[in-house]
């Protein structure tokens, strides 16, 4: 049984990696709204954005499965109460390089196969949420100042720990119906503590590296368990919001 699975770490140089061509897709999405189901009368969950913004990279990072802004349930860093940019490179430059991204896993459960995501990318569903506060809320710890709370068990300058899970099936925000299984979302049971790391060094200021740890909360086998991370790139100015149409999608071997 599959009760702790391997730990993964995704070291993220987001910089000139992330070239996507899913502006079109956005676009799209809005003439699928009548998918979206809302779920009714939602809790007040802990849901939180931060930006990692030490180094030369500026990176947003949130307690529900997602990272970039362009999926977040909110655009406000929760610690600064600042707009959270999406992933600006290098800092101070205002050049995006990210829209959105969010984890994704999948298993076999029993007969079915089940795929939960942080957002989906198309119907603005959003499969994971963090607890209410204050356990659901985001975790900040430094190595910077040792005579502060936060130096405690610290790894990083700047390290956020997010805990969610995919077990919500009502009280939720975005909880939407599948328009390819034509079914509301059947959890796998897990729950995500989700750690990133930045720092200001010269050797580590151009990347985030992301810790996750994933664990079955239920009393099913998770058979052939797979992880990944889905990116939605953009490439563009905030001066020039648009900028993304002319992306040009590549990869080099």
């Amino acid at each position: 049984m599959y009760k702790y699975l391997p730990r993964t770490v995704l070291l993220c140089a987001v910089l000139c990696l992330i070239f996507s061509s899913m502006a079109q897709s956005r676009a799209e999405q809005d003439f699928k709204s009548e998918n979206f189901e809302q779920a009714l009368s939602p809790v007040a969950l802990a849901h939180c954005i931060a930006e990692h913004n030490v180094g030369k990279i500026v990176l947003s990072i949130t307690n529900h499965g997602a990272f970039g802004n362009g999926q977040a349930l909110n655009t406000i860093d929760c610690f600064t109460g600042q707009t959270a940019l999406s992933c600006e490179y290098p800092k101070g430059s205002n050049t995006m390089y990210l829209f959105a991204g969010s984890f994704w896993i999948g298993a076999v459960v029993g007969d079915d196969t089940l795929v939960s995501v942080g957002a989906d990318g198309w119907q603005h569903c959003n499969e994971m949420h963090p607890d209410e506060s204050p356990q659901g809320n985001i975790i900040y710890r430094s190595i910077l100042n040792p005579g502060q709370p936060e130096y405690e068990n610290a790894v990083s300058e700047q390290d956020y720990i997010a805990v969610y899970t995919d077990t919500f099936t009502s009280g939720a925000p975005n909880l939407c119906e599948d328009y390819l299984d034509d079914r509301l979302h059947i959890p796998l049971n897990i729950e995500v503590t989700q750690s990133s790391y930045a720092w200001s060094y010269l050797f580590a200021e151009d990347f985030v590296i992301f810790d996750y740890k994933i664990k079955n909360i239920g009393e099913q086998t998770l058979n052939d368990v797979y992880m990944g991370i889905y990116v939605d790139g953009d490439v563009y100015g905030l001066t020039n919001p648009s900028g993304f149409e002319d992306d040009i999608t590549g990869f080099i071997h």
